[in-house]
């Protein structure tokens, strides 16, 4: 039986490009266009939970995108940026933690990251 790789596919399904090159590149852009609204919230509301942690996910997502982005070898800088989402996802939830004590166990199991909290990837 001969088996199949991606590059052997693609010219007989062309749309496969768009799963591995393109879509990974648009989450990207969406979730900068998403912290970068949720940035603007949370300077106006500095004492509010709900941006803080919705930043910190999407922050988590946009480092994932980063890091996905940065394998294909395209992307020079992006293992930097998503060094410092992850760090600036960790100064919100930190913040959250002092925000809201009565959860910061959960901020924490957060920072510590999705395995340590038995919660899905």
């Amino acid at each position: 039986m001969k088996s199949f790789t991606f590059p052997s596919l693609l010219p007989a399904f062309p749309f496969l490009h768009l799963r591995y090159f393109i879509v990974p590149y648009f989450l990207r852009f969406l979730s900068v266009l998403k912290a970068e609204q949720l940035r603007g919230l949370v300077e106006l509301e500095p004492s509010c939970k709900w941006p803080k942690l919705t930043l910190a996910a999407t922050l988590t997502r946009l480092q994932a995108a980063l890091l996905q982005t940065s394998t294909s070898g395209v992307e020079g800088d992006a293992a930097g940026e998503a060094g410092a989402a992850s760090e600036e996802g960790a100064a919100y939830l930190a913040e959250l933690a002092d925000l809201d004590p009565l959860r910061k166990g959960y901020y924490a199991s957060l920072l510590a990251g999705p395995h340590s909290h038995g919660g899905a990837a």
